[in-house]
C-alpha cells in the first residue's frame, strides 16, 4: 500500500476534512496519522498528486514516503540519489525539507543535511553532473520555492519528517 505524505494548509481541520474525504480513490483513514503539519496517509491504490492537488484547496504540497522507520543518523547520500530525477545533459536541482516534533534537534538535523547534500554534490561532480542544493532560511522548502527553482521537474525535493525520532523519507511530487 503506497504511503502519501500532505502538507497541510493554514488551516489544518479542513486540510484533513478535504483528505477524509479522497475514499474514492482509496485513502484509508485507520493509516491517517498526524505529524505537526503533516498527515501521513495509506491509499489502496497509487494517486494523481497533479490532479488530486486542485481538489485540496488546504493542501500545500503532496509526496510519497519510500522509507518508515528510517535511521537517519545511518542515512548515506548514494541512497537520496537514487530519488533524485535527473538527467546527465541538464543541471541538477534538489532541496531538503524536515518536518519534525522535535525542535532541540534541528541543528543536529540540520548539521547531517549539510553533510548530506554536499556529499550528493561530491557524487554529481564526480559524474561530470552540474547540481545546486537548493536552501532556505527555515527547515522546510516553500512551495514557491520548490517551484521557482524547478526542484520536481529537474532534481527533487526530498522530505524528512520526524516522529518521536523515527523518520520517514519522502519526496515531494506536487
Amino acid at each position: 500500500m503506497p504511503q502519501y505524505f500532505f502538507i497541510l494548509g493554514q488551516n489544518k481541520n479542513l486540510s484533513i476534512a478535504e483528505i477524509a474525504g479522497l475514499k474514492d480513490i482509496g485513502f484509508s483513514a485507520k493509516s491517517a496519522k498526524l505529524v505537526n503539519d503533516v498527515l501521513l496517509a495509506d491509499f489502496f491504490q497509487s494517486i494523481e498528486a497533479p490532479e488530486l492537488i486542485n481538489r485540496l484547496g488546504g493542501v500545500i504540497k503532496i509526496g510519497q514516503i519510500f522509507e518508515k522507520n528510517l535511521d537517519f543518523n545511518n542515512l548515506t547520500a548514494a541512497e537520496l540519489i537514487k530519488l533524485i530525477n535527473f538527467n546527465p545533459s541538464h543541471k541538477v536541482y534538489f532541496g531538503f525539507s524536515h518536518y519534525g516534533e522535535n525542535q532541540n534537534n534541528v541543528s543536529k538535523i540540520s548539521r547531517r543535511i549539510n553533510s548530506l547534500a554536499l556529499e550528493i554534490k561530491k557524487i554529481f561532480k564526480e559524474k561530470g553532473i552540474a547540481s545546486r542544493w537548493v536552501t532556505s532560511r527555515q527547515t522546510q522548502l516553500s512551495s514557491v520555492i520548490v517551484e521557482k527553482e524547478h526542484l520536481l521537474d529537474q532534481g527533487a525535493e526530498l522530505v524528512l519528517i520526524e516522529d518521536r525520532n523515527k523518520f520517514y523519507l519522502g519526496k515531494t511530487l506536487v
